[in-house]
């Protein structure tokens, strides 16, 4: 299942308290609190790390601890305006690949466009302007479904690495797309 916290900041936000307990939120989702009995803010450097690491915006909220011995982080987040979290369905959120169209051949791409067309009313192989869009799962088997159709070995593995390994739903092949460092090119 697919969660997010409606309107929480996109990033890493670390909030400390006072008595040294500290949280580290990534798009509003609590990734780890822990109770410090003196300020080593462990857990605002793993933050910071995290951000850099990932290129997030980061921000950071100091508070005082709460006179109430009952509070809870909520406490502290509501008043930042965050709503509830909710839970997606896994198919209501689907993962995408945007690569170049260097990784296919002259003949994949004449190919696609033709497999765009045949298979329009299915929308699983969709002709952007700028590239191609497969939905992998749209459809059964659709590696043998490029296969058959003779899309190359090398667009194959790519697509195959992404759908298996990546865990990716959708693959963009795109003009404006980056080369993966991994994966063969092919200038035409």
């Amino acid at each position: 299942m697919k969660t997010f916290t409606v309107n929480a900041p996109y990033g890493v936000t670390i909030i400390t308290l006072s008595n040294g307990y500290e949280a580290v939120f990534l798009h509003g989702q609590r990734l780890v609190w822990a109770e410090f009995t003196r300020s080593d803010d462990i857990l605002t450097d793993l933050g910071k790390r995290l951000a850099e690491v990932l290129g997030l915006p980061l921000q950071v909220f100091s508070y005082n601890v709460p006179e109430n011995v009952e509070w809870q982080w909520s406490d502290f987040i509501e008043p930042l305006g965050w709503g509830k979290t909710v839970t997606l369905p896994d198919w209501s959120v689907l993962t995408c690949l945007e690569c170049s169209t260097a990784h296919i051949t002259r003949e994949d791409n004449d190919i696609l466009c033709y497999l765009s067309e045949v298979y329009g009313d299915n929308e699983w192989i969709l002709a952007t302007g700028f590239g191609y869009l497969i939905r992998l799962d749209a459809v059964s088997f659709p590696i043998l479904r490029l296969k058959s159709e003779g899309l190359s070995r090398q667009a194959r593995k790519l697509i195959h690495t992404c759908h298996k390994k990546g865990r990716v739903s959708m693959i963009y092949f795109s003009s404006l797309g980056d080369e993966l460092e991994f994966f063969e090119t092919f200038t035409w």
